[in-house]
């Protein structure tokens, strides 16, 4: 498997995914090896049957991605005859697999897709909308390219799968859909707890595109319009932007980085609801998380967000950028304590459908259908 960042130090949605499936896959009997950046190159084994490959002196600059990019691809030309099948999760190293002698299979993982970038546009400053155009033009011609070589595409949700046969004129049957998953005890270890004061946690690893703004925005017209004064946490970089947005709407906000995973389960534990209000999204794994913790959750309508939340069954389908619809949810939420124990138990009933045992089995399947 292919990750730009090491899976088991960074925690990030695809990182989390390859982590919990790569462990999955060593428990079910196969080999793992993870090439992934990092600052060392020395070879690291995790346990079970997965090691890593780390390349070294990573950095996500732009001269940086190319050296990643140039090392990455040494490696894969050096020892790919040493692996079974080639898996991408991400971008960089899909690229770098292109037109490379191999006789093994190469498939590519589709967490979200370059196109559906373009659906961030109207939300977005006019001064940023001509960088990202351009930006995207590029990311779209090199997508095209590994789509087109790839002998499987394992698309993360059924948005994603749309998006690719929509925008690059691929084939339905390219493309399996695979959703994300958790380990069955990923809850197990803490008590979910309801806070006194209304508590609504959000992460946030990139503020514009997961909509920390709206939610500043719905905590000052719940704090004005329905007197409730609750209280944001916020998992993501500590941005004076956002963190000045904050002071300015007088809401009381928690900043929080660099938090470990029992922290963050913690944090899913003891909040009142989960809010991703979010204008582009691939598969939120998030989602899942504080589902498995018995926590309502409320979306926007992006990408695969409806697909993993029932609006008024285990928790709200909102509008994307619609603050006032957001507050409203949040504002049920907050006071009606009989409504959010019956979401509890559809959340906790939902999570259980996406178990990383289901997307191991799954990922299986998908490889065992390529032609031998």
């Amino acid at each position: 498997m292919i990750d730009r960042y090491d899976p088991f130090s960074f925690i990030g949605g695809t990182q989390v995914l390859d982590k919990n499936l790569s462990l999955e896959l060593s428990k079910l009997g196969n080999e793992v090896h993870i090439v992934c950046g990092s600052l060392t190159n020395t070879t690291v084994k995790t346990g079970l049957s997965v090691t890593l490959h780390p390349i070294d002196n990573i950095n996500v600059r732009f001269l940086g991605g190319i050296d990643y990019f140039l090392r990455m691809r040494q490696f894969l030309q050096k020892n790919v005859g040493k692996f079974d099948v080639v898996v991408c999760h991400d971008f960089t190293g899909g690229m770098a697999s292109l037109r490379m002698k191999r006789d093994i299979p190469f498939i590519y993982y589709a967490h979200d897709v370059a196109a559906s970038v373009f659906k961030m546009l109207p939300y977005m400053p006019l001064r940023c909308r001509v960088r990202y155009i351009l930006f995207i033009r590029y990311l779209m011609f090199a997508e095209k390219n590994v789509f087109r070589e790839a002998d499987l595409i394992i698309a993360s949700a059924k948005c994603v799968k749309e998006d690719i046969c929509e925008n690059y004129n691929v084939s339905s049957e390219k493309i399996v859909v695979n959703y994300h998953g958790l380990p069955s005890n990923f809850s197990d270890d803490i008590k979910p707890s309801c806070p006194n004061v209304p508590s609504f946690l959000h992460i946030a690893t990139e503020h514009q595109r997961k909509g920390t703004e709206y939610l500043l925005q719905a905590m000052y017209i719940l704090q004005k319009n329905y007197g409730i004064k609750g209280n944001a946490v916020i998992v993501g970089k500590k941005d004076p932007y956002y963190i000045n947005l904050a002071k300015d709407l007088a809401v009381s906000t928690d900043f929080v980085s660099n938090v470990s995973e029992i922290e963050l389960k913690r944090l899913y534990a003891s909040c009142t609801c989960l809010v991703v209000p979010s204008i582009r999204e691939g598969f939120c794994l998030p989602v899942i998380e504080a589902s498995s913790f018995g926590k309502p959750v409320i979306v926007t309508r992006a990408g695969a967000l409806p697909e993993l939340v029932k609006d008024g069954v285990d928790g709200f389908v909102v509008p994307v950028a619609d603050v006032d619809c957001l507050a409203e949810k949040m504002h049920i939420l907050a006071s009606d304590k009989r409504l959010r124990e019956e979401m509890a138990l559809m959340a906790k009933e939902k999570a259980e459908e996406f178990g990383i045992d289901m997307t191991a089995k799954r990922f299986i399947a998908a490889l065992n259908s390529l032609p031998k």
